[in-house]
C-alpha cells in the first residue's frame, strides 16, 4: 500500500490510521509510545493540513483517497484498477482477464466461473479469496462488485472493492 496519506508525516499516517480505526488519543499514545498531548497534537496537524474538522471526515477521506477499486465493462473485461489496488498486488497490468494472475493458483478456476457467472447474469460479485501481494505472498481478500446500469437499463459492466482481511476473519468468513 502507500506510505500513507499524501502531506502528512509518516507519525500523523499512523495516528490518522488508529484514529479511523475508533481509537481515542489514549490508546494511540499508549500503541505508540507517545504522549496524549503528542496526540493531540498530531490530530490537529493533520485537521489542519487535510483541512477537516472530524474523525468522520477523516475516514471519508481515506476512503476515497485508498480505496483498492476496480471497474469492469459490459463484457466483463477489468478495464481500470485504482493505484492502491497495483500497489497491493504488485502487478502492472490486471486488463482484461488478467486480474485473475493476481489470484493463488488454486482459486483461479473458481474465481473465472463466478465471475463469468455474475457477469452474465448482471448480479453481484462476492468472493473470499487470497490475492498475491506486491512482496510474493498471498492475503486474503473479499472483493465485491456490483453491476451498474445507465439510466435506460442498460448494463454497462461492474463496479467493484477489493477488501484486505485478516486469517482469523477469513476463516470465520469461510465457516
Amino acid at each position: 500500500m502507500s506510505p500513507g496519506l499524501p502531506g502528512l508525516t509518516r507519525r500523523e499516517n499512523e495516528v490518522a490510521r488508529l484514529l479511523v480505526q475508533g481509537w481515542i488519543n489514549k490508546q494511540i499514545g499508549d500503541n505508540l509510545d507517545i504522549s496524549e498531548r503528542t496526540v493531540k497534537g498530531h490530530r490537529s496537524a493533520i485537521y489542519h493540513k487535510l483541512k477537516i474538522k472530524s474523525v468522520a471526515e477523516l475516514g471519508r477521506f481515506i476512503d476515497v483517497t485508498y480505496a483498492i477499486r476496480w471497474r469492469s465493462d459490459k463484457t466483463g473485461a477489468c478495464v481500470w484498477v485504482s493505484e492502491q489496488l497495483l500497489e497491493f498486488r504488485g502487478i502492472t497490468d490486471p486488463h482484461g482477464d488478467g486480474w485473475l494472475k493476481g489470484l493463488h493458483p488454486d482459486e483461479r478456476e473458481a474465481a473465472r466461473i463466478a465471475w463469468n457467472r455474475a457477469v452474465k447474469t448482471r448480479t453481484d460479485f462476492v468472493q473470499l479469496r487470497r490475492d498475491i501481494q506486491a512482496d510474493g505472498s498471498y492475503h486474503w481478500v473479499f472483493d465485491l462488485g456490483i453491476p451498474v446500469f445507465d439510466a435506460a437499463g442498460g448494463y454497462l459492466g461492474h463496479h467493484g472493492v477489493v477488501i484486505p482481511i485478516g486469517d482469523e476473519l477469513a476463516r470465520w468468513m469461510k465457516s
